[in-house]
């Protein structure tokens, strides 16, 4: 009898026992944050020397996936810290694994894509239009170090047409050589906005390069360049010598390029 009453007094002293380590292991967890919650990532984010803008209030965003789809809905979102040109930031508490960082000065601060005006910065390679995501690796017992450099979302061309006609619903074109112009091969074009003789235009996210421009109201539909048509080009020269003036563009440009109309005669 003796001897059961031991066993069940020590079976009881055990029990508490462990419970008592048990409850002290669970709390030394949830003061550190729980196991595999403490890697680091920490970076830094500049712009160009000469570039203008300013990313002192940028935010810095982990992504668990690369925002390949076009929203950018980060998982996490830190603020930086530094001056208008050069930043730092820091996310820490991370479980091991791969992530996609994303540096952001939002000219609307509520956008969910990027926009005109934005400065973007990811750390990877490629550019704003075909951004190449590079996975950033976390080990909870080391601190992953990035740089990222910021890019424009406004490299563009712009300018006012003048002439004596309506310019509405032009189109204005840039060529990425003579070749293309003369084949009426265009990289990229807008229509004018505006109405009569006061029409403007705006080509906007231009990758870096050397560009043509022309505009061309194709008053008949034709096709093709043909009498009573208005046209007009950047550059010197007149029919049929015309002459295109290069225009660079690099990253974070904003050119103007005024162009004169006239009324085409052949």
């Amino acid at each position: 009898m003796k001897m059961n009453i031991f066993s069940g007094m020590l079976a009881i002293f055990i029990l508490g026992m462990i419970l008592v380590f048990s409850g002290c292991s669970s709390k030394s967890n949830n003061e550190t944050g729980g196991p595999g919650l403490s890697g680091k990532i920490k970076g830094t984010a500049t712009l160009p020397a000469g570039a203008p803008g300013n990313i002192s209030k940028a935010k810095a965003n982990l992504y668990n996936n690369p925002p390949i789809s076009g929203g950018h809905s980060p998982d996490k979102s830190v603020s930086v810290s530094g001056t208008r040109d050069s930043v730092t930031f820091s996310f820490t508490g991370l479980a091991a694994g791969t992530y996609y960082i994303e540096v952001w000065k939002d000219s609307v601060a509520t956008g969910t894509t990027w926009e005109i005006g934005d400065l973007v910065g990811w750390y990877g390679s490629g550019t704003v239009d075909y951004p190449v995501w590079m996975p950033v690796t976390v080990n909870t017992s080391l601190t992953s170090n990035i740089s990222v450099t910021m890019h424009s979302m406004s490299n563009d061309i712009h300018g006012t047409l003048s002439g004596v006609n309506d310019y509405s619903n032009s189109k204005v074109s840039i060529y990425t050589d003579l070749t293309n112009w003369q084949n009426n091969i265009p990289e990229q074009y807008v229509m004018t906005a505006g109405s009569g003789t006061s029409v403007t235009y705006s080509i906007k996210k231009i990758p870096p390069g050397t560009y043509y421009l022309d505009v061309w109201k194709d008053t008949d539909n034709s096709g093709s360049w043909s009498s009573g048509d208005y046209i007009g080009w950047y550059g010197t020269g007149g029919i049929p010598s015309i002459e295109l003036t290069p225009i660079q563009i690099t990253e974070f440009s904003s050119v103007q390029a005024d162009v004169s109309m006239i009324v085409l005669q052949k």
